[in-house]
């Protein structure tokens, strides 16, 4: 009998290029296909002595998602890998070698059951997808989790509240429960600055 190992080759990204949503979708379905972005960088497409695997990264402008590639000299994606939330990593790989970091605030009891609420309604259309249907209306899709555009409004209205009470130059923020035309739902009260104008003060402003 003969066992086959394989070892996953380091991969250095040399490159990283932006490209329309169109041409991402295009690129990840037709792999066989030539690309001036991917013929134009081929010195960044190499292995070393190393055997490190030197790429560019072909990441969607729209989406975020990327694939990193090894053309091995042709001009179309011979060596390919997905790598999900591309730009994301990016950005973050950038602020740190520029010294900076950026600081996450914590989510908030609303903003998690509106994501949860986001997340099942997409699991249930994808689960109808592959059971052949097609055309889906958000609408239909809340009522089958038990809820409403009406529930929406109010977790991103809890949300938004929850998030102003975080804001330290914020110094009250009331919410109203009752559904009444022309009827404030958030009313906000701000700390008082001495350096702010009179025409610049919003304090008690009402949305």
């Amino acid at each position: 009998m003969i066992y086959w190992f394989y070892e996953p080759a380091d991969c250095i990204v040399e490159k990283a290029i932006a490209i329309p949503h169109e041409e991402y979708d295009a690129l990840i379905n037709i792999t066989d296909s030539c690309y001036s972005f991917i013929a134009e960088n081929q010195e960044c497409m190499y292995y070393d002595k190393d055997n490190n695997n030197h790429c560019i990264l072909i990441y969607d402008d729209t989406s975020g998602d990327g694939v990193i590639i090894n053309a091995d000299g042709c001009n179309y994606p011979k060596y390919s890998a997905f790598v999900p939330h591309a730009k994301t990593m990016l950005e973050q790989h950038e602020l740190e070698q520029s010294g900076l970091k950026t600081v996450k605030a914590p989510i908030t009891e609303s903003e998690k059951r509106l994501l949860d609420t986001i997340s099942s309604a997409a699991d249930r259309i994808a689960t109808f997808a592959h059971l052949g249907h097609k055309d889906f209306t958000i609408e239909d899709v809340l009522k089958d989790l038990n809820c409403d555009f009406d529930d929406i409004k109010e977790l991103i209205r809890n949300a938004v509240a929850e998030k102003l009470n975080t804001k330290p130059d914020i110094s009250s923020v009331e919410v109203s429960d009752l559904d009444i035309p022309l009827q404030p739902e958030i009313s906000v009260t701000t700390e008082e600055t001495q350096d702010m104008t009179a025409d610049e003060e919003l304090s008690g402003l009402s949305l």
